[in-house]
Parts: C-alpha cells; sequence; structure tokens
C-alpha cells in the first residue's frame, strides 16, 4: 500500500489525481505558456514505470549472510583515497528506516519541440515544477519482503544472504507524454525516540523523525527551492529550569547558563538520493517520458532506480560519568546529564546530494542546544557510569559540551555546570568510520555526511573543570 500525497498538511488520498496537458500554441501566438500547458484539459498519453529504492548500497551481491554485513558503499562523490577508500558504517544503520517519501516534478519536454529553436531553448531554460500528483509515499521493509521486485535484477537476493532496505512500486511515477521528470527520494524513521524523552519538555517532543523536519512543498515550487527544514521547540526558563539554572550557591542563578539557546531542534537521520533510468549502463536523472531501451526500442515504462544515502553524519558520545569530588563534610550527587551543541544547523536544499555538503546555517549561531538527555547517578560509593549517547546532525563545524547536574550530600545546594568538549584523545574512528583527524578544528568538530564519529570522555568531572562555559 502506497500513499500519494494531495498535499503535506491535508489528509492523503488513495489514487491518482489527473492532470491534464494543453495543446501548443498556434502559430503566431503569444507565449509559450507552460502553466498552460500543465494545467490544461485536453486528453493526454500516460504511462506508469515500476521504481525501486534501496538504502546505502548495501553489497547485495555478497555471499556473506545478512546477520554478518557490517558495511555499506560510499556515496557518489567521495572518490578515493587514504581517507574515503573504506566504507563509512554498517548496514544495520539502516534498521529502523521505514518509511521514502519521492518528490516529482516536472517541465514541458524541450524535444517535444524539435526543429523550433525558438521553443526548444525557451523550454529548455524553464525549472522543473512540482508534480502533486507524483507525491508518493512508500514503506521501506527488507529486501526479501518484496518478492514482485524480481524486476530488477540488480537488487535479488538469495534468502538468508546480504539484507538490505528498499521499497518497490510496480506502477510508479506516472508520467504524461509531452514532459520530462526529476524524482527526489527522501528516506527517515517513523519510530525513532526522541534523545530528549526523558527531560522535562518530553510532553512537547514527537515520537518519529517524519515529525521533526518540514517541507516547503507546494503548488509552483521549482526543484531548485525545495527544502527541508527542521523545526524546533522553544524552551526558556519556564518549560526547562532546570536546564537554565545555574548554582544556587551563586547570587546570580543565571550563571553557567548565558551559553545556553532558547530552542530545541533535532535533527532526524534523512536518506537522500534521486531517481533515474539505466540503460546499458548509462544511468540518467533526467526522465523522459520514453527512450530507447536495450533491446533498441523505445519504450515509456524503462524502469526507476535509486540508491539513497545518509545526508547527516551520527554521533556517539560514550560518556564516562565521574561523580564531583567530595570533602571530608559534603559528597555529591550526580542527577542529569545533557549534550549540548552550537553550530546546529537548521535545514538544506534538496536539489541534490552534494547540496548536504552546505547546510542552511544555525539560526541561534554561538548558542548552545540540548541535543540528548539522560537522568543518571553517580554517588560517592558508585561514582562511575557509563553512558552511551547517539544524535545526528547536518554536516558542517560545530561544538559539543557536557551539562550536568549535581545536588550536595546536604540537599540544599544544586549545581548546574557547562564544559566544553574539546577534539583530541577522546575520539576515536570506529569501524568503517573513515579518518578522524582532519573532522577537528581546535575546539570544534567537522562532521561529514553518512559518517559515524565515535567520541570517547573518560572522565565528565574533567570536562566540566578544564574547559567550564559561562
Amino acid at each position: 500500500m502506497f500513499k500519494r500525497f494531495k498535499n503535506h498538511i491535508l489528509p492523503v488520498l488513495s489514487g491518482v489525481t489527473l492532470l491534464f496537458l494543453a495543446a501548443a500554441c498556434a502559430d503566431g501566438e503569444e507565449p509559450y505558456n507552460p502553466a498552460d500547458e500543465i494545467t490544461g484539459n485536453n486528453g493526454e498519453i500516460v504511462s506508469f514505470a515500476p521504481l525501486c529504492i534501496t538504502l546505502g548500497g548495501v553489497d547485495w551481491n555478497s555471499d556473506i549472510p545478512a546477520d554478518s554485513v557490517q558495511t555499506r558503499a560510499l556515496p557518489p562523490g567521495t572518490g578515493n583515497n587514504q581517507q574515503t577508500e573504506e566504507p563509512v558504517d554498517g548496514s544495520a544503520e539502516t534498521a529502523k528506516i521505514d518509511e521514502v517519501r519521492l518528490l516529482t516534478f516536472r517541465r514541458v519536454d524541450p524535444d517535444e519541440y524539435e526543429g523550433d529553436v525558438e521553443k526548444q531553448t525557451y523550454y529548455a531554460g524553464q525549472p522543473f515544477i512540482y508534480d502533486r500528483s507524483n507525491d508518493i509515499s512508500l514503506p521501506v521493509k527488507d529486501c526479501d519482503e518484496w518478492p514482485e521486485a524480481d524486476l530488477f535484477p540488480a537488487h535479488a537476493v538469495t534468502p538468508g544472504h546480504t539484507r538490505h532496505r528498499m521499497a518497490y512500486l510496480k506502477e510508479g511515477i506516472r508520467k504524461i507524454k509531452g514532459f520530462e521528470y526529476r524524482v527526489i527520494a527522501i528516506a527517515f524513521s517513523r519510530s525513532t525516540s526522541s534523545q530528549l524523552s526523558s527531560s522535562p519538555l518530553a510532553e512537547s517532543l514527537t515520537a518519529g523523525d517524519h515529525e521533526r523536519f518540514e517541507l516547503n512543498i507546494q503548488d509552483g515550487l521549482a526543484i531548485d527551492d525545495c527544502k527541508a527544514m527542521l523545526l524546533s521547540v522553544a524552551l526558556d526558563n519556564n518549560n526547562w529550569p532546570d536546564l537554565y539554572k545555574g548554582s544556587t550557591s551563586h547570587l546570580a542563578l543565571d550563571k553557567n547558563a548565558r551559553h545556553l539557546g532558547n530552542n530545541i531542534i533535532e535533527t532526524p537521520q534523512l536518506f537522500y538520493g534521486e531517481c533515474y533510468t539505466s540503460v546499458n549502463g548509462v544511468k540518467s536523472t533526467l526522465i523522459k517520458y520514453s527512450q530507447n531501451g536495450e533491446d533498441g526500442k523505445v519504450s515509456s515504462t524503462i524502469a526507476l532506480e535509486g540508491i539513497l544515502y545518509r545526508g547527516v553524519a551520527k554521533v556517539e558520545l560514550n560518556v564516562t560519568l565521574k561523580a564531583r569530588e567530595a570533602t571530608s563534610l559534603i559528597s555529591y550527587n550526580t542527577q542529569w546529564l545533557s549534550v549540548l551543541m552550537d553550530g546546529m544547523p537548521s535545514g538544506v536544499s534538496l536539489l541534490n546530494y552534494d547540496s548536504f555538503l552546505k547546510p542552511y546555517p544555525s539560526t541561534e549561531p554561538g548558542s548552545f542546544l540540548p541535543v540528548a538527555y539522560r537522568e543518571v547517578t553517580a554517588t560517592k560509593n558508585d561514582p562511575v557510569k557509563v553512558e552511551t549517547i547517539e544524535f545526528y546532525t547536518l554536516p558542517g563545524i560545530a561544538r559539543l559540551a557536557l551539562r550536568v547536574k549535581t545536588v550536595n550530600s546536604l540537599g540544599n545546594v544544586d549545581d548546574v555546570r557547562s564544559g566544553l568538549i574539546i577534539p583530541g584523545n577522546q575520539q576515536t574512528d570506529g569501524t568503517g568510520t573513515g579518518i578522524i583527524s582532519p573532522d577537528s578544528h581546535g575546539d570544534s568538530f567537522y562532521f561529514r555526511r553518512n559518517h559515524k564519529y565515535i567520541i570517547n570522555i573518560s572522565n565528565s568531572e574533567a570536562i566540566l573543570k578544564a574547559h567550564p562555559l559561562d
């Protein structure tokens, strides 16, 4: 069962919304208006092409048992050199991805006016415009749950061997003769829980990555202007007072809180790719109504394929939480830990995969925002705890910090402190994450798309003492 969206805020409708192709202007008529041709009511010739989307380029031809597969292929454009020749992370990273949304854009095909240089030139310069009838949502499942996908021999998998996640649609993109198309795909999870689900803001946060971003889809939107913007939740001293509280031992209650921002933004794990046709080894993301197939015959049902790559970085922190040093009279109990990040990008263009290299900048530059929260306990008698925290971020340069709340054994002094995490020995490359050393700059980390970063912090108290934030 798939869904075609009527629009991005109204209920989903099943089936297809018909559009009609207007006739070309008669000789001498001015001008050639593509809008008239898209929204006209003359009859049209329609065909459907099967479609198959896979996630991350898992090596589906491998004979390694599915449970042993650990690597995925590099995304396009990374090149071959010492820093990028290894696969970037494991197939397990795609396990929670359960939905892909196809966004289609079209324009009048200039080749329809072969011999008319003026019209060909005009239409070749027009943008691809959002096609509402081809806004489709599909479930993503393990490959062996799509037996009908045998139409795609390259994606066929021997049962019990290399597992990969995919989506399939027998009657895929609805093409109208006289138009050419571009199709982009975004995959995400509807079931991922928030890394802040145990925080005081839990009621304001939603489960599922589809609730953490929005598309600017509307009629008339050009593909060049299509983007995904991250959604924010307002954050202040009223809805999370504990976060903003400094130390009650200071006269100024906002001590050590001035570096905090006023929003929470959770970055979803997004996979992105463009659909293409592949004929005799030649791939094209420009989808024509019809073209020559591998048998040399013209066909309007040549299948569409797509491989989606993760457009964000995954960050894993292993924090060894140590209790604050006790005195002869007073000990300290740790109550909670939060990971902070500044420089968090606010969104990304969806024009192509390279757009993820330059996401839109933070709406609060220089301010730290919470990206994860854990209620923890570290006491004098039980001083060491290890917390593993994972989150995602769009590519870019960012600083990370820890914020920790402790309470003294007398119960009369709360202390909430932040400490900057400085790149160094605490960062390791893990399995298949690439070379880490080029990915840090001074007190900042450089997070790259489709890479996984492991940051090991051996002593939280040392971070808070050595690099405090005011």
